[in-house]
């Protein structure tokens, strides 16, 4: 899975099926195309995922979209991505997520003012704490400096630590996604542990 820049394009609104609530289909323009992360040889698009294989998400107001995406693939053929498609999604959109990309930021940021309810506040909270190597990781490269005590490790919630650590970086959660996977490909880093 791989993130690109890009603009946004309504293609139609329309209605759900119950002929009630609103649904918008956008096309997403992308800026450029990306380098495999794997050998750094140049992508190019294989096919689009659109209409009702598009992906599904809900914006800071509360509508209901769908926006097609592309996949690509390497073109070394030596490359394991040559035959193996990614999926490159608009950077509106953050991977397994059901909101789009701002309201995961505004939930990263402690913002109350999104569309979901508490519990879903509280999964994506626990869901991102989950990917806590990753966001060190990213906050490094991008140059911030964190310092965790050991009272912090302690404490149920790091948010406030790390919320204080990216102030003055825009888009911080959004940008340590994005980081993470288009260098490695995924959100977590696992640890098998065979002690």
């Amino acid at each position: 899975m791989l993130i690109s820049k890009g603009k946004l394009e309504l293609v139609e609104e329309t209605l759900k099926e119950d002929g009630r609530t609103p649904l918008n289909y956008y096309k997403f323009i992308y800026d450029e195309m990306p380098c495999c992360p794997d050998c750094g040889a140049p992508m190019h698009e294989r096919s689009r995922l659109s209409g009702k294989e598009g992906r599904s998400f809900t914006g800071m107001d509360g509508t209901p979209s769908k926006v097609e995406i592309r996949r690509v693939v390497c073109d070394n053929e030596a490359c394991y991505n040559h035959t193996h498609p990614k999926r490159d999604l608009p950077d509106i959109l953050v991977p397994y997520g059901r909101y789009d990309a701002e309201v995961h930021q505004a939930v990263a940021d402690g913002s109350n003012e999104v569309p979901c309810s508490p519990s879903t506040v509280r999964r994506m909270l626990k869901k991102m704490a989950g990917q806590l190597v990753m966001l060190l990781w990213a906050f490094t490269e991008m140059g911030m400096r964190l310092s965790i005590c050991e009272e912090d490790c302690r404490a149920a919630d790091l948010w406030p630590t790390l919320r204080a650590a990216a102030v003055g970086f825009d888009r911080w959660y959004l940008r340590a996604v994005k980081m993470n996977v288009n260098r490695f490909g995924a959100l977590y880093w696992q640890c098998s542990d065979t002690g």
